[in-house]
């Protein structure tokens, strides 16, 4: 981070951010990298940080604080595509996913089913 640049409302904005020192964040306009490295410094080893920017010069701020925190990952997009890059962060994030649907004995009384019906489906994202 440039130690010049003040980010604005720094410590107002992760208090109100920080719902979990173990979730996954998005700064959505990297800049100079102020917010992102206060997110950092407050995120758990399982935490995770993704930073959007346009701007060449806040991707070479960016690539040099991705190469000292692996929790850290930055896309060279603009802030309109943020909510795809959500989508993709995600989907990274997913490792597991498990649903069990059942049909209750209310409704197997009046659909006639005269077993219970259960589904298992296990998702495994690559792992």
């Amino acid at each position: 981070m440039d130690r010049e640049h003040l980010p604005v409302l720094l410590e107002e904005v992760i208090g109100a951010l920080m719902v979990s020192p173990h979730g996954a964040y998005v700064d959505g306009t990297f800049g100079r990298g102020g917010h992102s490295t206060r997110i950092l410094e407050a995120l758990s080893a399982q935490g995770s940080l993704m930073a959007l920017d346009h701007d060449p010069a806040a991707a070479e701020t960016a690539s040099q604080l991705a190469e000292h925190d692996q929790r850290f990952s930055f896309k060279a997009a603009n802030f309109r595509a943020l909510s795809q890059q959500m989508i993709t962060l995600y989907i990274a994030l997913t490792r597991s996913t498990h649903s069990h649907t059942a049909t209750s004995s209310f409704n197997r009384k009046f659909i006639g089913f005269t077993n219970l019906h259960k589904i298992h489906l296990h998702v495994n994202g690559g792992n």
